[in-house]
């Protein structure tokens, strides 16, 4: 049999275009409907989901909190705890102790040996006790701690006087030297733990004929360091 194709280009392609249409409309249906289908589930999850469980922690923490507070010992769990958070800043806040050793190191001449070192940060004081070779020694001791002055690195510039008030409580003279006892108040800042000190001790003149040199005061009297402790006694 012969078939004569009657259909002419022109509708040909028309057919062809509606395919087209139709298949391109299919597939815009089809993601839009993806799209669709993802709006919902993004709805439910933030609008359903979302809520239940930020409604479910909630009651957990509720619960969380009515079992706590039926805890007997809850006081002293914040307590212990407020403690801690405190303790950071109380370690910024105390003092460096041990410069103490570096600062003996600095102003103590030779000669002076101490027993004991007692540092009273209640009265911001030292104590000495010890020994030394003569009389002379202390007196150096004395007169060293007396001159003493610190610097702060952000300022190198300003001596600040290091000690005060320094007393000799007591001297004795025996087969084995002297024994002695010295206390003198500090400045607080030298021990902090915020600034960094330098300890001077400016050249003074301590020689033996300068420190047993007769002082003379406002009296017209003469005085020294001892004249001065048997005075205060």
């Amino acid at each position: 049999m012969i078939q004569v194709n009657l259909i002419p280009d022109l509708k040909a392609e028309f057919l062809k275009a509606q395919r087209t249409k139709r298949f391109v409309i299919g597939i815009a249906f089809l993601v839009s409907a993806v799209f669709l289908a993802l709006v919902i589930l993004m709805f439910v999850y933030v609008n359903v989901w979302q809520s239940t469980q930020t409604n479910n922690n909630k009651a957990k923490i509720n619960d969380l909190l009515l079992e706590y507070q039926k805890n007997e010992d809850l006081d002293k769990i914040v307590s212990v705890q407020n403690q801690l958070s405190v303790l950071p800043e109380l370690h910024n806040q105390k003092p460096l102790v041990s410069r103490l050793v570096t600062y003996l190191a600095v102003i103590t001449p030779k000669g002076p040996e101490y027993r004991s070192v007692n540092l009273n940060f209640d009265a911001f004081s030292v104590e000495l006790v010890g020994t030394a070779e003569s009389p002379v020694q202390v007196n150096e001791l004395a007169n060293t701690v007396k001159n003493a002055v610190y610097t702060v690195a952000e300022d190198k510039e300003t001596s600040i006087p290091a000690f005060s008030n320094v007393i000799l409580d007591t001297i004795t003279s025996d087969e084995d030297g002297v024994n002695f006892s010295m206390r003198f108040t500090f400045d607080e800042q030298i021990f902090s733990n915020h600034d960094e000190i330098e300890m001077i001790i400016p050249e003074i003149d301590s020689t033996n004929s300068e420190v047993n040199r007769p002082k003379v005061n406002s009296q017209g009297r003469t005085t020294d360091l001892f004249n001065d402790q048997e005075e205060e006694q």
